[in-house]
């Protein structure tokens, strides 16, 4: 499984050399954030694998199609999240399906469809229209809230589509944020989950520190606020070091491994 993280300006390079590629918030880029845009100019010019997403976490609502467009070109990306509404699938098919027809696709760049609905039926029909015309499904943390509104509702939502023989094991599968690590113990055997983002041991290094004894399971919930707010930040000596310990630590829960530092183009 793939690890994206986000992250202040100034611990930018540093987090890149432990994850696996760069997660890019569209109304960021747009807002003309210099150091933030030549993060990811600089990320495309040497190869690193590059998720530019619509920011409809953040702001309530994704960014106009035009923005998207504009920055999907100038960026490349190899993962563009398409244009979705929280909680409802037939705009979200709406839109993809409009924004597909209305603009063109850089060659380079692959297609995420993200899997909203206000019921377990809304979900399986918004899965079976995106799974048609995307290369990749994202799950948000959100998904199954009639479930359990626990992190239990994402896993017991797959857990039953699965069970329904709806989830397309051709199709590579991205789990969009997370409220807590130990969500992905349930995760683990899934092949089919290529990738993950989440800010979590992001966001707890700025405001609880270090994990406890370095482990991401004593974190039984999702630490208020989005980092999105922190992107400026000036973080001290103390705040950087807890981020990157943390970040390893995570990896290590993750992927299991000893060693947590990446190559910078992988």
């Amino acid at each position: 499984m793939k690890i994206y993280h986000e992250a202040p300006n100034d611990v930018f390079e540093d987090v890149q050399n432990l994850t696996d590629g760069d997660y890019a918030l569209c109304h960021l880029l747009e807002e003309g954030n210099i150091a933030y845009v030549n993060h990811f100019i600089n990320a495309r010019r040497v190869g690193r694998e590059i998720m530019l997403d619509n920011s409809v976490y953040e702001l309530g609502e994704a960014v106009s199609f035009a923005v998207l467009y504009r920055w999907s070109n100038i960026l490349e990306p190899d993962w563009l999240f398409l244009p979705d509404v929280m909680h409802n699938a037939v705009e979200t098919i709406a839109n993809a399906h409009k924004y597909i027809m209305t603009y063109d696709i850089p060659k380079r760049t692959k297609l995420v469809g993200v899997i909203q609905g206000n019921d377990y039926q809304e979900v399986v029909e918004c899965y079976k229209a995106l799974a048609g015309i995307c290369d990749m499904l994202a799950f948000n943390f959100q998904l199954g809230k009639w479930f359990d509104h626990s992190f239990q509702g994402r896993v017991k939502t797959l857990l039953q589509l699965e069970e329904d023989n709806i989830i397309r094991k051709d199709k590579l599968h991205h789990l969009l944020g997370l409220k807590v690590p130990k969500e992905l113990l349930y995760h683990m055997d899934r092949e089919y989950i290529y990738s993950i983002d989440t800010s979590q041991p992001v966001m707890w290094g700025l405001s609880a520190g270090e994990y406890t004894n370095l482990d991401p399971l004593t974190c039984s919930f999702k630490m208020p606020g989005k980092l999105y707010n922190h992107v400026n930040r000036e973080t001290s000596f103390l705040e950087r070091a807890a981020i990157l310990s943390n970040i390893k630590s995570f990896r290590a829960f993750v992927r299991g491994e000893e060693d947590t530092n990446v190559a910078a183009t992988s």
